[in-house]
């Protein structure tokens, strides 16, 4: 649950990070709540808060950095100037400059260059081997073949049949996720059918190791909503529910995700849920008004934000 004391001592900037993200998601309605979470990564993380908020740079600004950019163009100019006249100067002032050789460096005895003599027998050597090493796929490569054969070996190359074979990976890839979210969605359905999750359902299970899988299932449930995967998002949530039905803030999360699948009745519910296990959450109610305002229940829905309103 974000709030304001979550906020003030919290110190990692990850974590408030994803607090701005879930506010700001969440239709940017608390808008001291964000101030504050602001504040508090500006406190933390500086250089992180400007990347997400840049600060406008001013007239003022802009006008002083103009200015010093034409007074270092004007310093380079004349700088290339001074150096240019030092050069022309010095040549003037050799003396003998004008004698025959006064341009020519003498080389140093005993370092003069060697004349190789080429090995033609190495080079055709070197070929064979080359040409015993040749693969089919080699003919691709601009270093071991011509480029004629290079340009030659592409027109070969079936564009179409690439085409459908990348196609055939697509559709078999979102075959797969598609039946792995169909096996969710029907778990999902057969526990919300129930409507009453009983934790009988999955006997024999510690209370601790029944919290750890709830939370761990939530988790998953936080990281798919911020990859706004909706529909992965709500099964995670459902899963949580099975192993520990008694957390209002699951509850919560489910009908904001089922709001963001435009299913305001169940959202409903699920704030109903939430508000029976704490009647003062605000965040319930905030979403149970939002499902209501969905539903076109408009009167009910101001009463849930007035509600929210006085528990913030």
């Amino acid at each position: 649950d974000i709030d304001f004391e979550v906020i003030k001592t919290c110190t990692d900037k990850n974590y408030l990070k994803r607090y701005l993200k879930l506010l700001e998601d969440d239709g940017n309605y608390f808008i001291d709540l964000i101030k504050a979470a602001k504040d508090k990564l500006l406190e933390v993380a500086p250089k992180d808060y400007y990347l997400l908020y840049p600060r406008a740079t001013t007239a003022q600004e802009h006008d002083d950095a103009m200015r010093d950019i034409l007074e270092w163009e004007d310093s380079v100019k004349e700088t290339d100037a001074a150096l240019k006249n030092a050069a022309s100067k010095s040549k003037k002032d050799l003396i003998w400059d004008d004698l025959p050789g006064a341009k020519v460096a003498a080389p140093i005895r005993g370092q003069e260059p060697v004349i190789k003599r080429a090995n033609v027998h190495r080079k055709e050597d070197m070929k064979a081997m080359e040409d015993k090493t040749r693969t089919e796929r080699d003919v691709y490569a601009r270093d071991k073949t011509k480029m004629k054969d290079y340009y030659s070996a592409w027109d070969k190359v079936d564009v179409d049949a690439l085409e459908d074979e990348l196609d055939a990976e697509e559709r078999q890839a979102e075959e797969a996720r598609r039946r792995h979210f169909d096996e969710m969605r029907e778990q999902q359905d057969e526990a919300h059918a129930t409507s009453a999750i009983q934790l009988e359902e999955i006997p024999g299970i510690p209370e601790a190791h029944r919290k750890h899988m709830a939370d761990s299932e939530k988790e998953k449930g936080n990281e798919a909503f911020y990859a706004k995967d909706f529909e992965e998002a709500e099964a995670y949530y459902t899963r949580s529910l099975q192993y520990k039905a008694d957390d209002p803030s699951t509850w919560s999360n489910r009908a904001l995700v089922r709001l963001k699948l435009e299913k305001p009745q169940q959202a409903l519910e699920d704030c109903e849920h939430a508000l029976a296990l704490n009647s003062s959450y605000m965040k319930a109610l905030h979403r149970k008004g939002k499902a209501l305002y969905d539903l076109r229940r408009y009167e009910d829905a101001v009463r849930a934000f007035q509600l929210a309103l006085a528990e913030s």
